[in-house]
């Protein structure tokens, strides 16, 4: 009888812990996007790329701590807001710590990734990464010269299946023709 009790309440512990993701950060902020050369880069951008889009933003939690703590990694993602079942490669996984700062006895901490400003390359998606069964290919895009809203989100986790995954931030169309020069 132990035997059987014991294994229901591994099973249902099982149950409980692998696949939880929990929302968190939820007061993810955009606080600045602009264009950067890559040949004036000091980060881990392909040498070829031309130019990227810094993207800076904020939150109240220490996410270097939590992802610690948790045995967690973390990395960015982004998709076209308005075609969000569309596989694209728009960002580059890496987050970066960039500050701490104290406001009105308040902490932010501040982060930045990179944005790819085009993607011109025909290139196959793994079929473990496909978001669609009939997009073979990522899709071609050029922020330059036609933007879209691109929809930006923090997301990690274990291999126990435990994670996390931040507020969606948005950065518009408009913000990424004032920050992308032509």
């Amino acid at each position: 009888m132990s035997y059987i009790f014991t294994r229901k309440a591994l099973v249902l512990s099982y149950l409980f812990l692998a696949g939880c993701v929990s929302n968190f950060p939820t007061d993810l902020t955009l606080v600045e996007i602009k264009e950067i050369h890559t040949n004036t880069k000091n980060f881990d951008l392909p040498d070829d790329m031309g130019s990227a889009l810094k993207v800076k933003f904020s939150t109240r939690k220490d996410l270097d701590t939590y992802i610690s703590e948790n045995s967690f990694n973390m990395s960015s993602t982004a998709y076209f807001c308005n075609r969000p079942e569309i596989s694209a490669l728009i960002s580059f996984s890496k987050v970066y710590f960039i500050d701490k700062n104290s406001e009105e006895g308040e902490n932010r901490y501040f982060y930045e990734s990179y944005l790819s400003i085009e993607w011109s390359k025909s290139s196959e998606i793994p079929s473990a990464l496909k978001k669609s069964k009939d997009q073979m290919y990522y899709v071609l895009y050029d922020l330059s010269v036609d933007p879209e809203d691109i929809c930006l989100q923090l997301k990690g986790g274990n291999v126990s299946g435990r994670g996390f995954q931040s507020n969606v931030v948005t950065v518009s169309k408009d913000q990424l023709t004032k920050a992308i020069s032509k």
